[in-house]
């Protein structure tokens, strides 16, 4: 009876979950652990058999073709019952046999590699890939992302077309995807631009981001990101700053609007003006011609508990002009440690026995 039982659940398993394809005797997801290690876990001593191991690994998922993309799929989207999930918690932890079982992240680690190894010969993988966007996991969500960004360009025009869904979480992960075709900005930045002007503040806050990344030329970029400098809304504003840090041009516009944007900022305890001021020191010296107007900010006491990061901007920007504050601060941070170690040597003290004497 166990036995048939066993062969039924044998039969049953081959119908629902068909045999992977395979190459040269070895099954696709062996191909794609393979690339998987030599990515992930190749130490320097090993890395050119790492190359060359992943190499054999693409090439033959490649040879599998087209076959390979429902199991991909499957893959990327691979989850654990609650049971599931416990039984290999319990194996993982357990010391008397030592198994390695595969997990959700190793299925969806297998799926991505796949997607990476055959690149735009998987496209017809797209449409399915970013029905996966809204996904209530987020990790299959990012799984899915990146597998669009391993297929490459040919993604573009389909993930345009997606900023017209309905579904706000699958236009923001699609905003944020095409921020990762950084050498196709010709094709995409006009879409961005559009985005900034959308109702909703987390697709202007991703925009804003993705277009931080975007090659070529930055005018147009510069100028959309100042104006969102004054959105109504400080994840925009942030975002906006953060991205400007990152394109770091046109210093005679950014930097003075940076300044002000700081000098107006309503959200002090966040870390909004943090951000905006690692952008700010990303300029150097080429905001040097500014930097009174951050040293009579950061004299205000403006930045608050940030001081010490408007400072640190600051010595970037203009060395000469910081070193007042960076004295001061190591006095005060030597005091402080002064202050600390009279505490505890008087703790220590009227702890102490009585000494005896003879």
């Amino acid at each position: 009876m166990i036995l048939a039982f066993v062969a039924f659940l044998f039969v049953a398993c081959h119908f629902l979950f068909p045999p992977e394809p395979s190459y040269q005797g070895k099954r696709l997801s062996q191909w794609a652990k393979d690339k998987v290690l030599s990515d992930l876990e190749a130490s320097p001593a090993e890395m050119e058999e790492a190359w060359a191991k992943a190499s054999t690994a693409s090439q033959a998922i490649r040879r599998i073709g087209t076959n390979a993309i429902p199991f991909a799929l499957r893959y990327c989207q691979m989850t654990e019952r609650p049971l599931e999930s416990k039984i290999k918690d319990w194996l993982d932890e357990q010391q008397v046999i030592k198994v390695r079982v595969k997990r959700e992240s190793d299925y969806r680690e297998l799926g991505l590699s796949i997607f990476k190894a055959l690149g735009s010969d998987a496209k017809q993988a797209i449409p399915a890939l970013i029905d996966l966007f809204a996904n209530d996991d987020d990790n299959i969500s990012g799984y899915a992302a990146n597998s669009v960004l391993q297929i490459g360009p040919d993604a573009i025009p389909p993930l345009i077309a997606t900023l017209s869904s309905t579904n706000e979480i699958t236009r923001r992960v699609a905003i944020l995807t095409l921020g990762g075709f950084t050498t196709n900005a010709s094709a995409i930045v006009p879409t961005l631009l559009r985005c900034l002007q959308d109702q909703s503040q987390f697709t202007r806050r991703d925009a804003a981001r993705s277009l931080g990344f975007m090659g070529g030329p930055t005018n147009a970029i510069v100028s959309a990101l100042v104006e969102r400098l004054k959105d109504e809304e400080f994840v925009v504003r942030e975002a906006a700053a953060m991205s400007l840090g990152w394109i770091v041009a046109e210093p005679e516009r950014v930097v003075p609007a940076l300044l002000a944007c700081m000098e107006a900022e309503t959200n002090l305890t966040g870390l909004p003006l943090k951000n905006m001021l690692s952008a700010l020191g990303r300029f150097g010296t080429n905001a040097k011609p500014w930097s009174p107007i951050l040293v009579q900010l950061i004299e205000s006491n403006r930045f608050g508990i940030f001081s010490g990061s408007a400072v640190s901007a600051l010595a970037k920007i203009d060395a000469e002009a910081a070193k007042p504050f960076v004295e001061r601060r190591s006095n005060e941070l030597f005091r402080t440690q002064n202050q600390q170690a009279a505490k505890m040597n008087s703790l220590v003290s009227s702890n102490a026995p009585p000494s005896t004497s003879r």
